[in-house]
Protein backbone atom coordinates (compact mmCIF):
# COMPACT_ATOMS: atom_id res chain seq x y z
CA UNK A 1 0.00 0.00 0.00
CA UNK A 2 1.62 3.23 -1.17
CA UNK A 3 -0.26 5.45 1.29
CA UNK A 4 1.18 3.45 4.16
CA UNK A 5 4.64 4.74 3.24
CA UNK A 6 3.40 8.33 3.12
CA UNK A 7 1.33 8.39 6.31
CA UNK A 8 1.37 6.91 9.79
CA UNK A 9 -1.70 6.48 11.93
CA UNK A 10 -1.51 8.35 15.22
CA UNK A 11 -2.46 6.54 18.41
CA UNK A 12 -6.23 7.02 18.61
CA UNK A 13 -8.45 4.86 20.84
CA UNK A 14 -10.59 2.56 18.70
CA UNK A 15 -8.81 3.34 15.41
CA UNK A 16 -6.43 0.86 13.81
CA UNK A 17 -5.39 -0.41 10.42
CA UNK A 18 -6.99 -3.78 9.76
CA UNK A 19 -3.63 -5.42 9.05
CA UNK A 20 -2.27 -4.25 12.42
CA UNK A 21 -5.19 -5.78 14.30
CA UNK A 22 -5.35 -9.08 12.40
CA UNK A 23 -4.71 -11.33 15.40
CA UNK A 24 -7.56 -9.74 17.37
CA UNK A 25 -9.95 -9.85 14.43
CA UNK A 26 -10.00 -13.60 13.89
CA UNK A 27 -8.22 -13.53 10.55
CA UNK A 28 -8.86 -16.70 8.57
CA UNK A 29 -6.80 -17.37 5.43
CA UNK A 30 -5.67 -13.73 5.28
CA UNK A 31 -9.27 -12.46 5.25
CA UNK A 32 -11.29 -11.10 8.13
CA UNK A 33 -14.30 -12.95 9.43
CA UNK A 34 -17.18 -10.88 7.98
CA UNK A 35 -19.64 -11.65 10.77
CA UNK A 36 -18.75 -8.60 12.85
CA UNK A 37 -17.69 -6.21 10.08
CA UNK A 38 -19.79 -3.42 8.58
CA UNK A 39 -18.22 -2.09 5.38
CA UNK A 40 -19.28 1.37 4.27
CA UNK A 41 -18.58 2.49 0.71
CA UNK A 42 -19.10 6.12 -0.25
CA UNK A 43 -17.85 7.16 -3.70
CA UNK A 44 -18.80 9.87 -6.17
CA UNK A 45 -19.62 7.24 -8.84
CA UNK A 46 -21.91 4.67 -7.27
CA UNK A 47 -25.37 3.20 -7.60
CA UNK A 48 -27.97 5.82 -6.65
CA UNK A 49 -29.71 3.46 -4.22
CA UNK A 50 -26.48 2.72 -2.39
CA UNK A 51 -25.64 6.44 -2.38
CA UNK A 52 -29.05 7.26 -0.90
CA UNK A 53 -28.50 4.66 1.85
CA UNK A 54 -25.12 6.16 2.72
CA UNK A 55 -26.51 9.71 2.74
CA UNK A 56 -29.31 8.61 5.07
CA UNK A 57 -26.90 6.73 7.36
CA UNK A 58 -24.34 9.54 7.65
CA UNK A 59 -26.71 12.50 7.64
CA UNK A 60 -29.82 11.26 9.43
CA UNK A 61 -29.31 8.03 11.39
CA UNK A 62 -28.39 7.57 15.01
CA UNK A 63 -24.93 6.16 14.29
CA UNK A 64 -24.50 4.73 17.77
CA UNK A 65 -27.56 2.53 17.19
CA UNK A 66 -26.82 1.80 13.53
CA UNK A 67 -23.15 0.89 13.91
CA UNK A 68 -22.71 -0.36 17.51
CA UNK A 69 -23.97 -3.81 16.62
CA UNK A 70 -20.84 -4.29 14.49
CA UNK A 71 -17.51 -5.05 16.10
CA UNK A 72 -15.62 -3.39 13.23
CA UNK A 73 -16.69 -0.58 10.91
CA UNK A 74 -14.62 -0.20 7.75
CA UNK A 75 -14.97 2.94 5.63
CA UNK A 76 -13.84 3.25 2.01
CA UNK A 77 -14.45 6.59 0.35
CA UNK A 78 -13.07 9.09 -2.10
CA UNK A 79 -15.34 11.83 -0.76
CA UNK A 80 -15.02 14.18 2.17
CA UNK A 81 -18.16 13.31 4.12
CA UNK A 82 -17.66 15.19 7.40
CA UNK A 83 -20.21 17.90 6.44
CA UNK A 84 -22.87 15.17 6.27
CA UNK A 85 -21.99 14.08 9.80
CA UNK A 86 -22.07 17.70 10.97
CA UNK A 87 -25.72 17.97 9.86
CA UNK A 88 -26.76 14.72 11.56
CA UNK A 89 -29.34 15.64 14.25
CA UNK A 90 -28.14 12.76 16.48
CA UNK A 91 -24.63 14.21 16.83
CA UNK A 92 -23.89 17.12 19.13
CA UNK A 93 -22.66 20.40 17.62
CA UNK A 94 -18.86 20.39 17.65
CA UNK A 95 -18.68 16.60 18.02
CA UNK A 96 -17.48 16.18 14.42
CA UNK A 97 -14.13 17.81 13.70
CA UNK A 98 -13.38 19.86 10.61
CA UNK A 99 -11.34 18.15 7.89
CA UNK A 100 -7.94 19.56 8.85
CA UNK A 101 -8.51 18.95 12.58
CA UNK A 102 -9.70 15.39 12.04
CA UNK A 103 -6.86 14.54 9.67
CA UNK A 104 -4.34 16.11 12.04
CA UNK A 105 -5.56 13.92 14.91
CA UNK A 106 -5.68 10.76 12.79
CA UNK A 107 -2.50 10.77 10.68
CA UNK A 108 0.97 12.24 10.42
CA UNK A 109 3.49 12.15 7.57
CA UNK A 110 5.72 9.10 7.86
CA UNK A 111 9.41 9.36 8.69
CA UNK A 112 10.18 8.30 5.11
CA UNK A 113 7.90 11.02 3.69
CA UNK A 114 9.46 13.69 5.92
CA UNK A 115 12.98 12.71 4.85
CA UNK A 116 11.94 12.76 1.20
CA UNK A 117 10.32 16.19 1.57
CA UNK A 118 13.36 17.63 3.35
CA UNK A 119 15.66 16.31 0.62
CA UNK A 120 13.82 18.55 -1.88
CA UNK A 121 14.20 21.63 0.29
Amino acid sequence: MVSRHAWELLETPGVRLLADAASELEVVDTSISRSGVKSLYFFHLMDSGMLASMLELLGCSDLSTSLNQHRIVSISSNLYFTPLLQTNPHLKPGQVLSFHEGLGRLMTPSVKAKKRALSYA
